[in-house]
């Protein structure tokens, strides 16, 4: 015992003895009586943890749906916009340029104007009607300046893109590619090469066109249409011919047609009818005013357009019956495999027809549907 007590060895044994002691209390189960006393320090910890974590991770779902809204929508708006070509014949139906300015500024004229249009013909075309006023520094249209000398000034500043073209079938166009996220670029040609450049596919789509199984073999065409558009006869007023809707009586006559340009299915198919062919509606008109054709043949709305335009509308006489009243169509190219596009656009046109937007557009350019 004394030894236990003192020196090296009872140090050890009794260093040995007390961890023995420590650890058989450590493990030692706790009684009901000791967990009673030590409860709730653990259980109140554990609690106030529980507390502040959960309205902790509700916050955090938030802000990630939030954020992920977020992404989608900047997204959305940072979406690149799709640009496509849409080719017209020069004046198309119910299409118009812009008219002229009447008054622009010295600097204007020359800089903004003249140097844009390359062809010095028609710089010196516009150089005579457009006058300097020395006390106001600016340039006016001459008051003197007739019809058909505008529409010339219109076309020439059209071509340099210094006039927009307007009217029912862009706006609407404009309106359905907008709600897809596209961005038409319009190019205006003649008419044949418009069907080449459909055919090779150099542009996605062409703005306006009348529907045949020919034109289907390279052609996209939407199940809807944009409007019905007559095709009609015109002569001058003093010829004496006469039109019942009977093509064979016309196999005497020549008629002035434009260039790969459709006219119903029974015209285009009379191959025994003799037809002039033109690039232009404009030429047709001037065929028939020039006697060089019997008669003349387009879209009824374009002729009555462009004889109004040119002050010549009392000179003729639009034929009844019409040769064709069809649907008018804006397709897409094969080509350019615009099948997609072709589907979307008649989607998106169908439900733009039932919208008063559409509405007012038809009441603006006065087009009426059946």
């Amino acid at each position: 015992m004394a030894k236990f007590r003192s020196g090296f060895s009872g140090t050890v044994l009794r260093f040995s003895l007390y961890s023995l002691v420590f650890l058989l209390l450590l493990s030692a189960p706790i009684t009901p009586k000791d967990r009673s006393k030590t409860k709730n320090l653990p259980k109140v910890s554990l609690e106030k943890k529980t507390l502040k974590r959960k309205p902790l991770h509700k916050t955090t779902v938030k802000e990630i749906s939030s954020k992920s809204a977020s992404s989608k929508k900047n997204t959305l708006l940072k979406a690149p916009v799709r640009k496509i070509t849409v080719v017209m014949e020069s004046h198309p139906p119910f299409c118009y340029i812009e008219n002229p300015p009447r008054l622009v500024t010295e600097s204007e004229f020359k800089n903004s104007i003249l140097k844009k249009i390359k062809e010095k013909h028609n710089r010196d075309f516009l150089l005579s009607f457009y006058h300097l006023d020395r006390k106001s520094g600016k340039y006016s249209l001459s008051g003197n300046a007739d019809k058909a000398s505008i529409e010339k000034t219109k076309d020439i500043l059209f071509q340099a893109g210094l006039l927009k073209i307007t009217g029912f079938e862009i706006e609407l166009s404009k309106a359905v590619f907008s709600s897809l996220g596209i961005e038409p670029q319009y190019k205006m040609y003649p008419w044949a090469r418009c069907i080449e450049m459909m055919k090779s596919g150099s542009a996605d789509a062409i703005l306006t066109i009348f529907k045949n199984s020919q034109r289907m073999k390279y052609l996209y065409y939407p199940s809807e249409f944009t409007v019905d558009e007559p095709n009609t006869l015109f002569k001058l007023k003093e010829s004496n011919i006469t039109f019942d809707g009977d093509l064979k009586k016309l196999k005497k006559y020549v008629i002035g047609v434009i260039t790969s340009t459709s006219y119903g299915e029974n015209f285009d198919r009379a191959s025994y009818l003799r037809k002039e062919e033109v690039p232009y509606t404009e030429s047709v008109i001037s065929l028939v005013e020039k006697k060089r054709v019997n008669l003349g043949a387009g879209s009824l709305s374009l002729l009555k357009y462009l004889m109004k335009q040119k002050g010549i509308a009392g000179k003729f006489t639009l034929l009844k019956p019409n040769l064709s009243q069809d649907h008018l169509y804006i397709a897409f190219s094969k080509a350019r495999k615009q099948k997609q596009l072709s589907m979307e656009f008649s989607e998106k046109l169908s439900r733009f027809k039932k919208t008063d937007k559409f509405k007012k557009i038809l009441k603006k350019y006065g087009v009426t549907v059946s």
